[in-house]
């Protein structure tokens, strides 16, 4: 977790802009920095872009992720996530409409920290998860990224 005073940075990974709007509104009110995106591809993206700002590389302390994105789905993202050495240790919370075991045990077998429903979860229910996630966890060192 980072220095009291310092805001948590999250990554979100929802393409449908009006849940979005408001998972960044509801966030930004209670301290997070948010980046956000709609694909996989501009996930993987800024995640690079923020390892390599100059003089201070950052990463973000957690990732909401949906299942259902327009590129790629969620899998690929958790898959590339988990596969590179700056990024592996993040904490992925699953947040979708795919209620399907199979689909759900899979993130949860590869790593995501939680899954919530969409459909039935207020926003404020895992934004509060994440809250205590990363007070209880701290956040591990930026590793280098892995060569592309």
């Amino acid at each position: 977790m980072p220095k009291p005073g310092t805001a948590r940075k999250l990554l979100v990974v929802e393409d449908e802009l009006s849940y979005l709007e408001l998972i960044v509104l509801k966030c930004e009110k209670i301290g997070f920095d948010v980046i956000s995106a709609r694909t996989v591809d501009e996930a993987q993206y800024l995640l690079k872009e923020l390892a390599t700002v100059e003089l201070k590389p950052v990463t973000v302390d957690a990732i909401w992720l949906d299942h259902f994105l327009p590129d790629k789905n969620g899998n690929d993202f958790l898959t590339a996530v988990r596969q590179d050495s700056a990024w592996k240790d993040i904490p992925v919370f699953l947040v979708t409409n795919a209620i399907e075991t199979d689909i759900v045990n899979w993130y949860l077998r590869n790593g995501a920290v939680q899954y919530y429903a969409k459909v039935t979860t207020p926003i404020e229910t895992v934004i509060a998860a994440i809250d205590l996630y990363l007070q209880q966890h701290p956040t591990p060192p930026l590793a280098t990224p892995a060569a592309t």
